[in-house]
């Protein structure tokens, strides 16, 4: 004769023998199981906290870079005369749209009448900052780390890597005084983000632009710009490698990589130390992450020597990004420039690998390049 049994008397009996095995009793073994239960949920819960606290983390430092990319662009005297050239009749978009500053006849069709332009680099036709012109259908926008992209839609519920677009006008800063030839104007870029559902969007007016003026400079000088970044590479199959570790008792000098070098000022790509073979007066921002590590400051350094310093507090599990703003004048050239980062513990274990970063678990890969520091520089033109 035999008994079948169900699953409840195995499981019971199972658990019976384990305890009797190990000298404990069911309820304790029972007890076991459920804090392992509850801490693989606290380790999932903090993983998924990780994972958005870097899509967000990624997202400001995108933003600030996009914004001051656009400001950057609006001072620069060459680009703003090509914007109103590629903007009116015989431009590419829209034709006409700005035809009264190039023609130097009234403007007063754009008093409190916006319209949207494209923007264009110092010369040439193909646009440098698109914004998008058509609310609702998919237009040029940005992805998570600032690269263009061509299926922005600000109706939209999000997208996986198309996640920023600017809608850019420009108008007659009222009011116009006389005939309105050549009128100062005043351009708008307001921010839209949408990422995907569960990802915490921006506060978006921080990161728009309005400014106003007559924007050119009778000098017509040629504004420097350059941007450089300490970047982590995409990986689709294994976890990324994180920032380095930060160090707590001597700063530690970022990796910086070029990204944007119109004039090709720039050497030392890819190393702690950005020679730039230019002098003058120059206005820098930038922005460092770091990842648990509680207080931390980063400054940034001309030939050796700290201009400018910002702290912020990265709490435990979490990434924060420090942010500053700094002009200075050298007067020979070249000149050297780095970004150094001292933190006030290390998170222990694994997770030091990540401090000048944000660890990415195991299943959640970087899809595409981050950005954990960047720094953009303009000349200043009197």
């Amino acid at each position: 004769m035999y008994k079948k049994w169900g699953i409840s008397q195995l499981n019971s009996i199972v658990l019976r023998t384990i305890g009797n095995q190990l000298g404990v009793s069911i309820v304790e073994v029972l007890i076991a199981l459920g804090l392992a239960a509850m801490l693989g949920w606290v380790l999932a819960d903090q993983q998924a906290i990780q994972l958005k606290n870097n899509a967000y983390n990624q997202a400001v430092m995108t933003a600030m870079d996009l914004k001051n990319r656009l400001g950057m662009l609006l001072r620069d005297d060459l680009v703003w005369a090509n914007i109103i050239a590629q903007n009116s009749t015989g431009g590419n978009y829209p034709a006409g749209g700005m035809d009264c500053l190039g023609n130097n006849t009234s403007c007063s069709a754009r008093i409190s009448s916006p319209l949207a332009f494209k923007l264009y680099p110092q010369s040439g036709s193909t646009p440098s900052f698109s914004g998008y012109v058509t609310s609702g259908t998919n237009q040029p926008g940005f992805t998570t780390s600032g690269a263009p992209c061509n299926t922005f839609n600000d109706n939209s519920s999000g997208d996986a890597t198309c996640v920023f677009g600017y809608s850019i006008t420009w108008e007659v800063d009222a009011p116009c005084s006389g005939t309105c030839i050549n009128p100062p104007v005043r351009i708008t870029a307001k921010l839209a983000h949408r990422p995907l559902p569960g990802i915490i969007a921006l506060n978006t007016d921080k990161y728009s632009y309005a400014g106003s003026g007559a924007f050119i400079h009778s000098s017509k000088a040629t504004m420097l710009t350059w941007q450089v970044q300490d970047q982590i590479t995409s990986s689709t199959t294994v976890p990324g490698t994180g920032g380095g570790t930060c160090n707590t008792a001597t700063p530690t000098a970022r990796t910086l990589t070029t990204v944007a070098d119109p004039a090709s000022l720039l050497s030392g790509s890819g190393t702690q130390t950005i020679t730039v073979n230019a002098k003058g007066t120059f206005n820098c921002t930038y922005s460092a992450q770091s990842f648990a590590t509680g207080n931390f400051t980063v400054s940034f350094l001309v030939n050796g020597v700290v201009q400018n310093s910002a702290s912020a507090t990265a709490v435990p599990w979490l990434a924060a990004g420090a942010n500053g703003s700094v002009t200075f004048t050298v007067s020979t050239a070249p000149f050297t420039f780095q970004l150094a980062q001292i933190c006030q513990s290390l998170p222990g274990g694994t997770d030091n690998n990540f401090t000048l970063g944000m660890p990415v678990p195991a299943g959640g890969p970087y899809l595409a390049t981050q950005a954990y520091a960047s720094v953009n520089c303009a000349s200043v033109i009197n």
